[in-house]
């Protein structure tokens, strides 16, 4: 019986939490202006379709939910003069991205709507093959050929979010007329062979060839006809340093570096930049020369295993290690907060690429962190001092604020008037306690201390001016009542502040 009644309270709540209900929102609230419609679960959660609209009552939002993410397809429409054109459209998995796409703009030359970029998600990133459409510059062309070459079409690869490039040929085509635009090839994510553009009419007009990256031979360019319009040679260095490295590997083991510097720059491979990285180092002794540089030379030392070149490695890397350690102990000493970052991130860099030994990183770790913490510590110390100054300029404003209500109080009191306003309530008056003069003549030689006290900004000076308010107030409320009525006499007369204050002694 217990199991019995188990299972179908199991039942009963798995129906509860799948069930669907549909809410609806409006742009009014007579409620006859749809905005949207949903599904949502016994929670509240969005659970299902989703419809969003327009307040011409268009459908402009298309989506799925699950459990309060997005779910399945998404299609978000375009809407003028009542009708809709399809904007983009998504796939999602549990509110990431994932699975196909694609991305419309209208052409702005009436021709009508197309996919800008098209293709897929995984994991919130693009991923595999993705199509693009862009305007092509056809300016100045005649117009049987700039109708046929408005646009350019071509392939972009992806793997997890980053452009990648596939081995072989690629293309991109003219739109609408479909013909070849560019020819381009990959190998090992070099540039490699030949690369080629075309006029709309299929006549060739640029003509380069690539090897591991680097341009090699010939480079053309044409004009519209055919003609060449210019023509440049790059030398192919790899080939020609197999003819320079034994000779330059012999004069580098006889000390004859004058010689093995000349076959050094004539073969541009990168374990043949050594002499030139190393006089690039020793000449320009900022970070960025010296990584690239000893990058260099540490590539060459591996490839060569010469230890005289390995001798001349350690050595570049020791002043390398000098100098930066000048560097940032200088940095460190003018707390130049900003380079410190910047320089320990280059020195980041050069340890995860190999080139900072590890004890020597370690040192620069330590130091950054070091400065770091005092830094922390020092920022922690300024702020807390800058609360205490805001805590105590607040009370002063407060007990200046107090004192100066509480000398108005003793002087001044409001008391009712033979008129009445128009509701009938008695309009009021102020009464003077002590006397008009004696409270309106000392108020005017107050008046431009708080005036002073209220603009002053720093706390020190404030003290001041709020002490010689204190002061004077003290000094008013000491006034004898007996005195009351001779001083109100004396201050009727005068007006000049230097003789109210000789009157009021403050």
């Amino acid at each position: 019986m217990k199991k019995t009644s188990l299972l179908i309270l199991v039942s009963f709540l798995s129906f509860t939490i799948l069930s669907q209900t549909v809410k609806r929102e409006y742009y009014d609230y007579r409620k006859t202006q749809i905005m949207a419609k949903y599904q949502v679960n016994s929670v509240g959660e969005k659970n299902g379709w989703f419809k969003g609209y327009d307040r011409e009552g268009i459908l402009i939002y298309d989506y799925n939910y699950k459990n309060n993410l997005w779910h399945g397809t998404n299609k978000v429409y375009t809407t003028y003069g009542g009708s809709r054109t399809l904007d983009k459209t998504e796939s999602y998995k549990l509110g990431i991205l994932d699975g196909p796409a694609a991305y419309y703009v209208e052409d702005g030359k009436g021709i009508g709507r197309y996919a800008k970029s098209k293709g897929s998600y995984k994991n919130g990133e693009k991923n595999g093959k993705w199509t693009f459409i862009s305007s092509y510059d056809n300016y100045g062309m005649s117009d049987k050929w700039a109708k046929v070459s408005e646009f350019i079409t071509f392939n972009k690869f992806y793997e997890n979010g980053t452009e990648i490039y596939p081995d072989g040929e690629h293309k991109i085509y003219f739109l609408p007329s479909k013909k070849i635009q560019a020819t381009y090839q990959f190998s090992n994510n070099y540039k490699s062979g030949i690369w080629s553009t075309y006029h709309p009419s299929g006549q060739i007009l640029e003509t380069i060839t690539y090897k591991n990256g680097k341009p090699v031979g010939n480079h053309i360019i044409y004009n519209a006809d055919g003609s060449i319009k210019s023509k440049k040679f790059y030398e192919d260095y790899e080939a020609l340093s197999d003819l320079y490295k034994d000779s330059a590997m012999t004069a580098f083991k006889n000390h004859d570096f004058e010689t093995a510097e000349k076959f050094f720059k004539k073969m541009k491979s990168s374990d043949a930049r050594i002499m030139n990285d190393m006089a690039k180092a020793k000449t320009n002794r900022e970070q960025k020369h010296y990584v690239e540089s000893i990058k260099n030379i540490k590539s060459a030392v591996a490839g060569i295993e010469n230890d005289i070149i390995m001798d001349y490695y350690l050595q570049v890397y020791k002043e390398y290690i000098i100098d930066i350690d000048t560097k940032f102990d200088f940095l460190l000493k003018e707390e130049k907060t900003k380079e410190i970052r910047l320089e320990f991130l280059d020195y980041e860099d050069a340890f995860n690429d190999g080139i900072l030994n590890k004890e020597d990183f370690e040192k620069y770790k330590k130091l950054y962190g070091d400065y770091e913490r005092a830094l922390f510590e020092k920022e922690a110390e300024l702020a807390a001092e800058k609360k205490r100054k805001e805590e105590e300029l607040a009370k002063l404003n407060s007990d200046i604020s107090i004192a100066l209500d509480l000398y108005k109080s003793d002087n001044v009191k409001q008391v009712e008037t033979f008129f009445v306003d128009e509701n009938g309530k008695a309009i009021m008056k102020d009464s003077f306690i002590k006397g008009k003069n004696l409270y309106k003549k000392s108020m005017l030689v107050l008046d431009p201390l708080i005036k002073e006290f209220n603009n002053e900004t720093n706390l020190e000076s404030k003290k001041i001016l709020g002490k010689s308010i204190l002061d004077k107030l003290e000094l008013l409320n000491k006034i004898p009542k007996s005195d009351w009525k001779k001083l109100n006499k004396k201050l009727k007369k005068t007006e000049d502040l230097e003789e109210i204050k000789v009157i009021l002694n403050i």
